[in-house]
């Protein structure tokens, strides 16, 4: 069982506590890019129909 989960277990907690800041920061950005294309989504389809 050792060897396993030595082998399962490749990835450095330092390194996934520096990814979990970036991921942070990458919501951040995420939700604003999607609300900013939503409302290009919405104006589209509101222009579509007015039109």
């Amino acid at each position: 069982m050792s060897t396993k989960n030595n082998k399962l277990r490749f990835i450095d907690e330092e390194k996934t506590k520096e990814l979990q800041k970036d991921w942070k920061g990458y919501g951040k950005s995420q939700v604003l890019f999607g609300i900013v294309v939503f409302v290009i989504f919405v104006l589209s389809a509101l222009y579509y129909y007015i039109l």
